[in-house]
């Protein structure tokens, strides 16, 4: 059995509260709408590439899993389509995210970052951030460099990126791929519609919100056809 449609409702719900959130703290509002009975703080101690896993299947759910963009070349500013089946980049097993590696002759425990390892850091200034999230994720200090790829290594979805090359300059880069900012854009654009739907529908029928938000997406279509017909 599929999973269960997502409740406009619910989705309208975390697009409000996340609206005057840290970016950090949207991401799990929105997987918390695939997990409503799992708490913001568990959610936060995911390892960060399998919150990302995540909400992709929630993407998934609610767009399908192709995931297309626009991109301007940063070298000459030319306008670049871009298509993917997300499934292949965020279809993998959710795999263990602790390890105990030898470092130049050391045993050190690592574990993969969270978003609560990233909340905890957030305030720092940019350019301390990178040795509080390592120290935070290393049980004794070690090489960084060595650090940073063995967690790579540890996490790969943690941070995925796609090769880009532009055919109008031949600039060639890696652009750096934001799952939960993606998906946050086009929940905003369907929270915009489906307001847009209760305003007319309620002038159209009086008829409250909750009510309106109830009805099945088909439903719904069918009446605001109705009311575009006069």
């Amino acid at each position: 059995m599929g999973a269960a449609p997502i409740a406009a409702a619910s989705l309208l719900d975390a697009w409000e509260q996340g609206a005057r959130q840290h970016p950090l703290h949207r991401a799990l509002k929105l997987l918390q709408v695939a997990e409503p009975h799992t708490s913001l703080e568990a959610l936060a101690e995911l390892p960060i590439g399998e919150r990302d896993r995540r909400l992709f299947a929630l993407r998934a759910r609610l767009f399908g899993p192709r995931l297309e963009a626009v991109i301007a070349c940063p070298q000459c500013g030319e306008q670049m389509d871009i298509a993917c089946d997300g499934r292949a980049v965020f279809g993998a097993e959710a795999r263990a995210c602790e390890a105990e590696l030898e470092i130049a002759g050391r045993r050190v425990c690592l574990r993969a970052p969270t978003t609560a390892d990233l909340l905890e850091i957030a305030q720092l200034p940019p350019d301390e951030r990178p040795a509080a999230l390592l120290a935070q994720c290393a049980d004794e200090a070690a090489d960084a460099h060595e650090v940073e790829s063995r967690l790579a290594e540890l996490d790969p979805l943690a941070e995925v990126s796609f090769a880009l090359g532009c055919a109008a300059c031949g600039h060639a880069w890696a652009e750096v791929f934001d799952i939960a900012g993606f998906l946050w854009t086009e929940v905003g654009e369907r929270a915009q519609r489906l307001l847009r739907d209760i305003h007319t529908l309620a002038r159209a029928y009086g008829w409250r919100e909750g009510d309106i938000l109830a009805l099945s997406p088909q439903r719904r279509a069918a009446y605001l056809s109705l009311v575009a017909e006069g």
